[in-house]
This record gives C-alpha cells, structure tokens and sequence, in this order.
C-alpha cells in the first residue's frame, strides 16, 4: 500500500523531491500563529496535501491579515537542514569541480546594487547566508570587495564556495555558526522562505548587523510564484508577499 507522497520541484531546483509519509506529517510541528504577524485565527486553509486515506495532511494557508502564505504544519527545521546536507544535486559540470567551468561563474548584480546603496567602500564587511558556490561573494570580490564570508548548507556547494574563499565559509546554516563579529552588509538569496520560524534568521542578523548596517533579503514574490510551487514545493515553508515581508521587518522594528 502506497504511504507517502513526493513533493514537487521545479526543474532549476538543485535539490532533489522531498519524500514525507503520513507518520512523519503527524509529527510536523504546528504554527499555532501566523508566523510572520503572530496573529491568531487568521489563516485561511486552502490546501491539503497528501493522501486521501492519510488523517493528518499537510495544509497550506494565507493569513487574511498580513498575507502571507505558509504551511500550517511543515517540515521541521531539523527536517529541511538534513533535506538540504542529503540531497543537493550538483549540475554536471560541478563533479570534481576544482578549478573552471564552475569556479568561474560569477554574479555580479548585487556588486551594483552596492553602489546603488552608497556601500561603495570596498572594506565593507558583507556575509552572504545560504551563500551557494559562492557565485555572488566571487562578484562582490571582482568588483573590488574583500571583507567577504558566508555559509552553506551543501557540503558539495560549501566546498566550492571554500575553494574560492579559503576559511571564509561556515559549512552549516546561520543558527549553526558561533561567532562575535558584525557586517555592514548580512544578505540571503532565497534562502529566507526556507526558514521554518524567519524571525529567529532576522533576529540573528540583527545580532551580527553593524549601526547602520544593511540587511538584503531577496524572496520569490508569491504574487508570480507559479502555483503550483506555492502548493507543493515543499521546501519553501513560505510565500512572502511584499505585505508580508513588510509586516515581518516592522516586527523586527527595521526601517
């Protein structure tokens, strides 16, 4: 008898499907509040996944007061950390990586935004959350910056950023990592929406955020998002809306 569902990925995800059986959504914790505006009673159900004989489902939600779209009860965050360490899946020309195609890839677009934001001065300190093979630390360093670290989750992503910027990347996530200094500059690229509580990563960045330092944050915009990675892609515990994602800085009492 078939127990357990696949979620659904899409094809650009470097991770593979994420397997959950009923026994393991009974013991999902449960969002009693919204988790972005604390509000109770608010949540709107919209769907249910999972088997039609399963008595406990996964439910996906909108809170009608700040917008936000989340699983009522996800995965746990020990959950997606052991998703994450376990199935990455390197693109083809990353086996073996030491040197190029993939230690050449950069981005450079947030080397731009940068100046944009008046954070011109290449003593910036910056550390990138969820920093990948180090792609846009590697820009940050073609445009002139060096003050530059991070951490990653994937051991095999983690040893490409570690090449790149030797004892600069923390291999583990944010809530994993022990230290006393602060960044002008703390920045995560969809990493925010797989976050089981966001408040905890936005509270540790305050912790490590210089005065008048600059927190960046890039999530998918739930109002584009296709629906059906809304609906079952698993490892996004939330669809921010620019609602939300507001309402979560104000909560943080951040300008």
């Amino acid at each position: 008898m078939i127990s357990t569902i696949l979620d659904w990925a899409p094809p650009t995800a470097g991770e593979s499907l994420m397997l959950i059986t009923e026994k393991e959504v009974a013991s999902f914790p449960v969002h009693a509040l919204c988790p972005i505006c604390q509000s109770e009673g608010k949540s709107i159900p919209a769907v249910e996944i999972g088997l039609p004989s399963w008595k406990t489902a996964v439910t996906l939600a909108q809170c009608s007061d700040c917008s936000h779209i989340y699983y009522q009860n996800p995965p746990s965050q020990d959950v997606i950390h052991q998703f994450y360490n376990n199935s990455y899946k390197p693109e083809k020309n990353d086996s073996g990586c030491n040197s190029s195609p993939c230690l050449g890839k950069i981005n450079k677009k947030l080397s731009d935004l940068m100046v944009d934001l008046g954070m011109s001065n290449s003593n910036a300190s910056f550390f990138d959350v969820g920093c990948g093979d180090g792609n846009v630390m590697a820009g940050l360093h073609e445009s002139g910056f060096t003050n530059l670290q991070g951490c990653e989750i994937p051991p095999e992503r983690c040893n490409i950023a570690q090449q790149r910027f030797p004892e600069n990347v923390f291999l583990g996530g944010f809530d994993e990592i022990v230290m006393d200094k602060k960044f002008d500059v703390i920045y995560s690229n969809h990493v925010l929406e797989h976050i089981y509580n966001p408040t905890e990563m936005i509270a540790w960045k305050l912790r490590h955020l210089s005065d008048n330092g600059l927190i960046i944050v890039n999530v998918p915009n739930a109002v584009f998002e296709p629906s059906i990675e809304q609906t079952l892609y698993l490892s996004h515990l939330h669809s921010f809306t620019k609602q939300s994602l507001r309402r979560l800085a104000r909560s943080m009492e951040l300008e």
